[in-house]
């Protein structure tokens, strides 16, 4: 397969849902002293810096805090008027605004382990790969982020509550760029303040 001809890429960090498991606002939750969501908007910063491409990092979220702060930074910011519609609704938020862009990529905020390194190599290895979509992952468990291609946006909008794009890489698996992370801690996302022990 050809490997993907790109002009333009965003990098879309997900920062507009409910806590309701955690018992507050996690992604203002501070973790090491900054709130949990700029983990996310810093290892998407440094991923552009390291990659060959033409690419820009952005954010959706619901909160004025989050709009205000990465305003500041210069980041685009877009606001999901509707965050209760789950997950898809900020991806068909954040796409909406980018469909004229080639790739995808979308990251969920309360992921702090991540690191830069990792989301440059899902990229470059999808870019590489030519296939349409492409997810990190540990060994058999799919994570975040993940990245889709121009053709599948069509479905991404049409994809409803929670289920985020996996549903279209569970659907087409044949059409998926899988990246092995080396460490199953960078997929962990904070559900739960317990497991920020050792973290604040």
């Amino acid at each position: 397969m050809r490997q993907h001809e790109l002009t333009e890429l965003a990098l879309i960090l997900l920062a507009a849902g409910y806590s309701r498991r955690f018992g507050q606002n996690k992604l203002l939750y501070p973790v090491n002293g900054k709130p949990m969501y700029s983990f996310g908007l810093d290892t998407l910063k440094k991923a552009a810096g390291l990659l060959k491409v033409n690419c820009q990092v952005q954010v959706v979220t619901q909160y004025e805090q989050i709009l205000e702060a990465c305003i500041s930074q210069g980041f685009p910011v877009y606001m999901n008027p509707a965050p209760d519609l789950g997950i898809a609704s900020s991806m068909q938020v954040g796409l909406q605004h980018n469909l004229h862009k080639d790739v995808c990529l979308f990251m969920v905020a309360d992921q702090p382990g991540l690191t830069a390194g990792s989301v440059k190599e899902l990229v470059d290895g999808f870019l590489l790969s030519g296939k349409g979509m492409g997810v990190c992952c540990f060994q058999e468990k799919m994570g975040n982020p993940c990245i889709f291609g121009s053709r599948y946006y069509p479905q991404l909008l049409k994809l409803t509550g929670d289920r985020g794009g996996k549903v279209l890489i569970r659907q087409y698996p044949e059409d998926v760029f899988y990246y092995q992370i080396r460490d199953p801690q960078e997929l962990l996302d904070i559900d739960y303040s317990p497991e920020l022990s050792g973290r604040s």
